[in-house]
């Protein structure tokens, strides 16, 4: 089985979107080791923990009750607890490296350029690069060394779409925070930036990106497009670890 590396914000990471991933390569047998800029256990943003969070796009609930079930319980149990910082992470030690999303992605990951590097030496080397919902914008800013244009520069990848960025203010409140690992009080305009523009921008005139307001559990979003596999957002979570499972055997019969 393959060695791999997920990273995770610290500043609130969608809880399904790690939670869907992680069961799914661990009970493939995979080696996972998660990573956070702080080196510190990854908090979900309360409201990935809200049964009765509602997509207002869908007018849908977004957390099936099962699923918040499940989260709770991997986070009150130790498996989570100690991730390594990203500064120690080299990605000689792995086969593949996994961005996980959230609000806090666009805070202490996406800009990252300790992260970045990782996403350059996983190009440079041809090895997986995955990403689910706002972790994507990432991508962008890894930078080819042969071209100096994005890694995904003609490639087709899945954004988070624009019809689904917040415009109201948003808070980065914590499930379970603590002292010791508080998140921020920082509160944004929304998203950051609209990461299905930048996203747009990156993969140039010969990619495409898939962005549909409208894909549902029961039709998810994910593409595979070596050497990368992208997941629209919560509801391609479970899809998305499947993907990176069935990239791998594909590349390196694992």
């Amino acid at each position: 089985m393959a060695s791999i590396l997920m990273v995770a914000s610290n500043l609130g990471v969608w809880a399904e979107e790690l939670q869907g991933p992680w069961d799914v390569l661990n009970e493939k047998g995979h080696n996972v080791t998660l990573a956070t800029e702080q080196g510190i256990k990854p908090l979900p943003h309360v409201i990935s923990m809200d049964p009765d969070a509602l997509d207002t796009v869908q007018n849908i609930k977004v957390n099936p009750q099962s699923v918040v079930d499940r989260c709770k319980a991997l986070w009150a149990s130790t498996a989570l607890d100690n991730p390594i910082a990203i500064k120690d992470a080299k990605m000689s030690d792995y086969e593949a490296i996994v961005l996980i999303g959230g609000p806090g992605a666009p805070l202490d990951m996406n800009g990252n350029s300790k992260l970045h590097k990782l996403l350059v030496d996983a190009f440079a080397s041809d090895k997986l690069i995955a990403t689910i919902c706002y972790a994507v914008g990432g991508l962008v800013w890894a930078r080819n060394p042969e071209t100096g244009k994005s890694i995904i520069d003609g490639k087709v990848i899945c954004a988070h779409p624009r019809d689904w960025d917040f415009t109201d203010p948003l808070p980065y409140p914590l499930d379970g925070a603590q002292s010791g690992n508080a998140g921020t009080d920082l509160v944004t305009p929304g998203f950051n930036y609209p990461v299905q523009t930048i996203v747009e921008l990156a993969v140039g005139e010969k990619g495409r990106v898939l962005s549909n307001p409208y894909v549902l559990r029961s039709c998810p979003c994910t593409h595979y497009d070596w050497t990368f596999v992208t997941a629209l957002s919560v509801e391609s979570s479970t899809p998305f670890g499947y993907m990176i499972d069935n990239a791998l055997n594909q590349k390196y019969g694992k």
